[in-house]
């Protein structure tokens, strides 16, 4: 009889040691799940009131990763915020760049990007910014 209880319980334990493993260990050993967002090219006019805005959705917490590239043109700047965005608060920036690359932290969300080309080019104050904006998110 001790036996048979004996084996009942080994069984039990051998049961809940597997689930712990399936359930909680093997979902932290597998590698992150990569999402592309954007891949899009802009063209950035000089002046804050035309600066394009990038829109998109995080479906969940985790790591945004940002390439922003001037392919033409001059420097730009570009400020990711959260959607609706409340004044001052920005999730990442980079001023005055013709290449950046960054890392975020982002809950679930929507999120706006917006490039903009502050500086005019002396020669042609009109002149445009080619853009180049990638952006993938990891969880």
């Amino acid at each position: 009889m001790n036996t048979k209880k004996l084996a009942g319980i080994i069984v039990a334990c051998t049961v809940a040691i597997t689930l712990v493993i399936v359930i909680v260990i093997l979902p932290l050993m597998s590698p992150p799940t990569i999402t592309k967002l954007v891949d899009q090219t802009l063209v950035v006019p000089v002046g804050v009131e035309n600066a394009p805005r990038v829109y998109f959705d995080v479906p969940r917490t985790g790591i945004l990763k940002g390439t922003v590239e001037v392919i033409t043109g001059q420097e730009i700047s570009y400020y990711l915020y959260p959607e609706p965005s409340e004044p001052g608060w920005t999730m990442a920036k980079g001023e005055s760049v013709l290449r950046s690359d960054f890392e975020v932290p982002l809950d679930t969300g929507r999120y706006k990007l917006i490039v903009v080309a502050y500086l005019p080019n002396q020669d042609d104050p009109n002149e445009e910014r080619i853009v180049n904006v990638y952006l993938e998110f990891e969880n």
